[in-house]
């Protein structure tokens, strides 16, 4: 597999929460989750909360307890795990989260994590938020070393235990140009993606509202009233009259 880091400095928590649960946001707020009766693949580690805005308070509140704090500390990790489209026939939801079982345990027990799986591309990838400290206050931070040894244990296991997966085996270089392209910040073109699909998703949301209000008023309009106003200038009670005197005087 793939495995990428991006980090976010400063803020971003929200955003990024967000943007990796907004296909899930976004059947949520359409009912499509529910038509379809399925159960969105999350997962949780430290994490108490089940929503997204639970996930997004619980990063924020740890973020307080960080013990050291600088200028261009890391608020959040995007840490992304993808595999060749040549091997999807292989990959189930029972094996990614085994291989994310095992991310975890290399990458960092005392980390907050939460990720799903994204299937818009011609191949499967996980995204993970990851939190930039420990529950313990430590920074969460990798070096190099440390990042290139992750990425080779967690090749050694898939290899081991899914040896179907033969296609998602990447050759493991030593430069730092390497490092650097897979351990850096949010990239601009990333960003401008990440800031207009939030947008798309703002504006289903508030179109959605929108036709709900608007469905609310149609259903307040047509409801008849115990005394409702005749068009003859008159109140008749249960309805609108149908007869009316015509006669002179």
């Amino acid at each position: 597999m793939i495995l990428k880091n991006l980090t976010r400095k400063k803020t971003g928590t929200r955003q990024l929460v967000r943007y990796i649960f907004r296909y899930m946001l976004q059947e949520e707020k359409t009912g499509a989750a529910k038509r379809k009766n399925n159960t969105p693949f999350i997962i949780r580690h430290n994490i108490k909360s089940k929503s997204v805005e639970g996930f997004i308070k619980e990063f924020e509140k740890n973020l307080l307890t960080r013990k050291y704090k600088r200028s261009d500390q890391i608020i959040i990790h995007h840490s992304i795990l993808s595999w060749s489209h040549k091997d999807a026939i292989h990959i189930t939801d029972t094996k990614l989260r085994s291989i994310a079982r095992k991310f975890i345990q290399l990458r960092g027990v005392n980390n907050l994590y939460v990720g799903t799986k994204h299937t818009d591309r011609n191949h499967i990838h996980l995204h993970f938020a990851v939190s930039g400290n420990q529950i313990n206050g430590k920074s969460s931070r990798l070096s190099q070393k440390e990042f290139s040894n992750l990425k080779k244990k967690l090749d050694a296991f898939q290899k081991e235990k899914y040896p179907e997966l033969v296609n998602s085996l990447p050759r493991h270089g030593r430069s730092k140009e390497r490092f650097n392209a897979q351990h850096e910040q949010v990239p601009v073109a990333e960003k401008v993606r990440e800031e207009k699909e939030l947008t798309e998703l703002s504006q289903l949301r508030k179109n959605n509202k929108k036709r709900e209000l608007e469905a609310e008023r149609e259903r307040e309009f047509t409801v008849l009233s115990p005394f409702q106003y005749s068009p003859f200038g008159e109140f008749a009670e249960g309805g609108i009259s149908s007869s009316v005197d015509t006669s002179p005087g």
